[in-house]
């Protein structure tokens, strides 16, 4: 199934949806939009009266749907519980014949983000990681971060409500408030090449009031919604991205809620505040200090809005 289809849907998976409103929302011309929605009718995928549209029940969140709906090549397993999908998918290419694989856990018993950080995965959530054990260049390996943030980002676009990324791996609502974040690890296969397992935590089917302070889930922003369809969106949305880093800084820019502000950044040897001017050719944040251009490949990014740059 190709992206326009996955896309319309994405649109729809959290209830009716206006016919009219999705042209502009998908950026699909009219004339291409009818013949997507024709076919998905036809295949039982999508229902519609009165110029509504709604993706069915049918597409529950399972391996044969998802396997349906995913790009060609993927191996799809899916688990109740699991302590990580990082760690299962990282266990999954050990023996070194896995090609493209997609680890999904209802739940996660010990999900973590950047920096050991426990996250937060109850029942409800999308809680997945992708595995690639094609032995990737080491040198562009660090653009699957910030393409998963992109294609998160713009699932929830495509949904109907506004997200930004802060960097390096999270998206936020309209607030500030964490939706989803990405964690990549790598396995190192020589110099030049590398395997790579990339995780995204999103807050989907959860009680907000359940989360930790800071956070907030698409069902309060938008209403339970079906997770094949989001879920494969950003998964065809992170595939065309991966191996297009240029694309990938330009759409990560457009979505960020960072470039443009004052941050104050925290890495191993201190603190950096600053303008944030955007990321360079290798993924690392630009920020203008009272000292200087800082570039900083790893840290922990917080907004701030009344500090001057200082260091």
């Amino acid at each position: 199934m190709d992206r326009h289809h996955i896309g319309v849907l994405c649109a729809t998976a959290a209830g009716g949806v206006e016919r009219s409103i999705l042209p502009t929302r998908l950026g699909l011309a009219d004339e291409t939009l009818s013949g997507v929605v024709e076919t998905l009718i036809d295949r039982e995928l999508l229902d519609t009266i009165d110029g509504v549209i709604e993706c069915s029940p049918r597409l529950t969140y399972d391996v044969e749907t998802l396997t349906s709906l995913l790009p060609m090549g993927y191996e799809v397993t899916w688990y109740d519980t699991l302590a990580s999908t990082n760690e299962h998918a990282r266990e999954l290419l050990e023996p070194g014949d896995a090609d493209r694989l997609l680890v999904i856990a209802e739940r996660q018993t010990a999900g973590r983000g950047r920096r050991g950080r426990q996250w937060s995965s109850p029942t409800g959530g999308i809680w997945a990681s992708v595995g690639d054990g094609r032995h990737l260049p080491v040198d562009t390996a660090w653009i699957e971060q910030l393409a998963m943030a992109v294609a998160v980002a713009d699932a929830t676009h495509t949904l109907g409500f506004d997200s930004a990324i802060k960097w390096p791996n999270d998206v936020n609502d309209a607030h500030g408030r964490k939706l989803a974040g990405v964690l990549l690890n790598t396995r190192s296969a020589g110099e030049t090449r590398t395997r790579t397992i990339c995780g995204v935590g999103i807050n989907a089917n959860v009680d907000a009031s359940t989360l930790p302070e800071g956070s907030m889930s698409l069902q309060t922003l938008a209403g339970p919604i079906r997770r094949a369809p989001f879920l494969a969106y950003v998964i065809h949305t992170f595939e065309q991205l991966r191996t297009d880093p240029a694309s990938t800084l330009a759409m990560w820019s457009s979505h960020s809620e960072t470039v443009g502000r004052t941050v104050r950044v925290e890495t191993p040897d201190g603190y950096h505040t600053g303008i944030a001017k955007g990321l360079d050719d290798a993924g690392a944040l630009v920020i203008e200090t009272r000292q200087g251009t800082q570039t900083i490949s790893l840290g922990h990014c917080e907004r701030l809005r009344y500090v001057q740059p200082s260091c």
